[in-house]
């Protein structure tokens, strides 16, 4: 055992402890759980970020919408800039902006641009707010939400990255049990030139500047990298990484110094990045997509929540 695991060890016991005191709780009925009309459907996982959830609650609600069903969505919004609850889409437009909706939650609303978003750390607030505030609404999905207990779901969703055998989780691997669903998707990555506020399927033929602020930013990079692309410099920042002025300017100087002009990152990152960035240098995304071998997971969904 290396050095740095016995050290982990008594911390991972405290954690995991604290963890499955609070399971017992809600599983006891000892902490009670808010329970809607509607149907919530919860995406989450256990391992920490780099599972897809995004893109599946994106793929999820425009299935749900195709068969006229009404969803929204509800999420934390981690790390954002605010602390109330947020509207971050009102099911017409987007009302909020990237640093009060979070990352993850405005992306989606870009998605979705006819789905209510709402954010806030108590998701049970959002759940109400949604109810009350929009009475087409006949399913929610709550994003990241499996460690979420004070509000109870019809579906737990949980998705698996392969990193669940080792390492520090958010709960442990026996907590599995009380999912409905659990699996790991497979994602397909293409790479899209963004030019005049438009997206157009594009591989670049140029030197890049890669750069990325995601859970598993590998996956980025070994994809770039597939693709036959010349990588000049590249910078990784953490997961829901901060663009603030400084880090911009830092960003620049790195990209000026790899003598490039084109630039490459993800979704999750471009929706941070102010037009005036932007329009100084050619610019690649790339984007993740779900895709299923059939209508299995989707057919399990809908018998869920209509039974």
């Amino acid at each position: 055992m290396q050095v740095g695991n016995i050290f982990l060890c008594p911390l991972k016991l405290i954690f995991y402890t604290g963890i499955a005191l609070k399971n017992w709780c809600y599983n006891a009925g000892v902490c009670s759980k808010h329970t809607l009309d509607i149907p919530v459907i919860s995406i989450g996982n256990i391992a920490f970020g780099g599972t897809g959830k995004t893109p599946m609650v994106i793929h999820l609600c425009a299935r749900l919408k195709e068969d006229g069903y009404k969803p929204a969505i509800i999420s934390r919004g981690y790390k954002r800039e605010s602390q109330d609850l947020v509207v971050v889409n009102d099911g017409s437009n987007i009302i909020a902006d990237v640093n009060s909706a979070g990352d993850e939650p405005y992306l989606i609303a870009t998605k979705l641009m006819d789905v209510p978003v709402v954010v806030s750390n108590e998701k049970v607030q959002a759940a109400k707010y949604v109810v009350e505030n929009f009475k087409d609404v006949n399913v929610i999905v709550m994003d990241d939400g499996f460690q979420y207990r004070k509000l109870d779901r019809t579906l737990d969703i949980v998705l698996l990255n392969g990193s669940e055998c080792s390492g520090l989780l958010r709960e442990p691997k026996r907590s599995l049990k009380r999912a409905d669903i659990v699996l790991t998707l497979d994602k397909k990555y293409s790479i899209l030139e963004l030019s005049d506020n438009n997206f157009d399927t594009a591989t670049p033929n140029e030197s890049v500047y890669a750069f990325c602020g995601i859970a598993n930013p590998d996956s980025f990079f070994n994809f770039v990298q597939s693709n036959n692309i010349d990588i000049k410099g590249q910078s990784v920042f953490q997961d829901h990484h901060q663009y603030s002025k400084e880090s911009i300017q830092n960003l620049e100087s790195s990209i000026n110094k790899s003598g490039v002009n084109s630039i490459i990152t993800t979704e999750k990152d471009l929706v941070k990045l102010s037009e005036d960035f932007l329009k100084r240098y050619k610019v690649y995304i790339v984007k993740v997509n779900i895709i299923f071998a059939d209508d299995t997971f989707y057919k399990n969904v809908i018998n869920s929540i209509t039974n």
